[in-house]
């Protein structure tokens, strides 16, 4: 499943992987990628975009 998250001119997309992990990719508002990591969990992807929301 993928999500689209925007906030501050920058949208987030976090994909569940097959593996239970989950990808989080963020790119700036031009479409330029300024975040692109494998977290443990859904949820661990979901609170790194909050902190980067900060």
């Amino acid at each position: 499943m993928k999500t689209y998250h925007k906030d501050f001119g920058i949208t987030a997309s976090i994909t569940d992987l097959s593996d239970g992990t989950a990808r989080l990719t963020a790119r700036a508002q031009y479409g330029k990628k300024v975040h692109d990591k494998v977290h443990s969990s859904r949820k661990a992807a979901e609170s790194a975009w909050r902190r980067m929301c900060r």
